[in-house]
């Protein structure tokens, strides 16, 4: 509702038409055989589920989110809900009459693949906008900041992360290697600003998902403020209360948080 796409609306049409067509062929129109295969496929599919996800129950990394690592550590457990919700549509399509079950069966699985083709190609569409954003960031450092000193720290402000539901960029990981592959150096470290900065007597702190990246202050601390297109050096503590108190834009406080990511902030 928030994204909408005539192009993927109708792609996504032409898919559950397909799906749906090709699906109500492929079953049975008998009840009792309806039933019996609704039930086995659900209990199929619950202990592909279970199976998919118990590999990773004992270094603890079972979650659920709609994007992110989580998502590609559920691709087996995905394919139970898949075993599912067949049988439930199959369940669901022996109540009716002998001679409207294929449809139905077809018109329930054709509408939930048209859903899913929705989902899927909104989220790549996010995806596709937060690459381009994280492309225009990295052309803007690279023509402002012309030069970073040997070890280098820079600290990226004045940028919201997220395009709804994809990551622009993820605080430290992906700031420092997109300087170190545009700089070709590996000395440089950086972090972006999604989350309220600790300014502390020997340096900065910048929050990150649950990691916290420590920057002292010296020569080699610069801050970069996108919106105002303006490099601030970093010496002391007196430089770093001095920035954040002129800050007019605060990712922390005015960047929205994206609820299909289960995160709050970045």
């Amino acid at each position: 509702a928030h994204a909408p796409s005539a192009e993927v609306f109708g792609l996504a049409a032409v898919v559950g038409l397909m799906a749906g067509a090709y699906l109500a062929k492929l079953m049975t129109a008998e009840r009792g055989a309806l039933r019996l295969t609704s039930v086995r496929y659900v209990v199929a599919g619950l202990c592909v589920f279970i199976t998919g996800y118990a590999v990773f129950l004992v270094p603890t990394l079972v979650a659920f989110e709609s994007a992110g690592r989580e998502n590609r550590v559920g691709t087996a457990a995905t394919v139970g809900v898949a075993i599912v919700y067949t049988g439930v549509l199959t369940g669901a399509a022996s109540l009716f009459r002998p001679r409207w079950r294929r449809a139905a069966f077809g018109t329930a699985a054709g509408v939930l693949c048209a859903l899913a083709f929705v989902i899927t190609n909104t989220q790549a569409r996010f995806w596709i906008d937060a690459y381009e954003k994280q492309r225009a960031i990295d052309e803007r450092i690279a023509g402002d900041v012309e030069r970073l000193p040997h070890e280098g720290l820079l600290v990226l402000d004045g940028v919201c992360l997220q395009s709804r539901g994809a990551w622009i960029l993820t605080g430290a990981r992906d700031l420092t290697g997109l300087l170190r592959l545009r700089r070709g150096r590996n000395d440089i470290r950086a972090a972006a600003i999604s989350r309220p900065v600790l300014v502390d007597s020997d340096g900065v702190r910048v929050k990150a998902f649950d990691a916290v990246a420590f920057f002292p202050y010296g020569e080699n601390l610069l801050v970069y403020n996108y919106r105002r297109r303006a490099t601030y050096r970093l010496r002391n503590h007196a430089d770093a209360q001095a920035y954040f108190a002129s800050r007019e834009f605060r990712a922390e406080r005015e960047c929205p948080t994206v609820f299909a990511w289960g995160l709050g902030g970045g």
